[in-house]
């Protein structure tokens, strides 16, 4: 069964606001010169929501194409940011884990607020949103460093150290995650 492609037929006009340049794109929609000056509003289709810009001048109109309503164009730029965030997260995971590893550190136990750490046979709890903090730190956590004000260990410095705990914060997630 083919997807039928909606016709508009039935709109709504947004609010006005004065005239600021054409909204034709050539070779989708023509420019009308006698629609400009006025005013431009958004019309939206009734039917699948997608949206347009108008120029409206003394019984002239120029339109935009059609496209995405601005929920949806809102909705595609939170998916792209999260994807991108989640890159990000990832290939500091990819980068911290080895360093966990070589320094001999890793989540004994993990529940919301707070994780058990071993520090190279040294434990220590520290609550999970100060792993964040150390994780998050513009600086690479110069600072923030939970694990060195607890005295137990001495973490990467610059860049490598956010990473370092962000690895850290994925081990408390996935053992909070097992223990629920």
């Amino acid at each position: 069964m083919s997807e039928q492609k909606c016709q508009h037929g039935e709109t709504t006009s947004g609010a006005e606001r004065p005239y600021i340049t054409s909204v034709s794109v050539h070779p989708f929609t023509d420019e009308n010169p006698r629609a400009h000056g006025w005013v431009t509003y958004t019309q939206t289709c009734d039917d699948c929501g997608a949206e347009r810009a108008v120029n409206a001048n003394q019984g002239h109109a120029e339109f935009s194409p059609w496209g995405p309503s601005t929920a949806e164009r809102r909705r595609r730029e939170r998916e792209a940011a999260l994807t991108a965030a989640e890159k990000v997260r990832a290939d500091a995971v990819r980068r911290g884990t080895p360093m966990l590893h070589q320094r001999r550190v890793r989540v004994e136990e993990a529940r919301d607020d707070s994780a058990r750490i071993d520090a190279d046979g040294c434990f220590v709890t520290v609550p999970v949103s100060e792993i964040a903090r150390c994780a998050s730190a513009p600086d690479g956590g110069d600072g923030v460093d939970v694990l060195r004000r607890a005295g137990v260990h001495q973490p990467p410095a610059g860049s490598d150290r956010a990473a370092f705990y962000v690895a850290m914060l994925d081990q408390c997630r996935a053992r909070a995650g097992a223990t629920q």
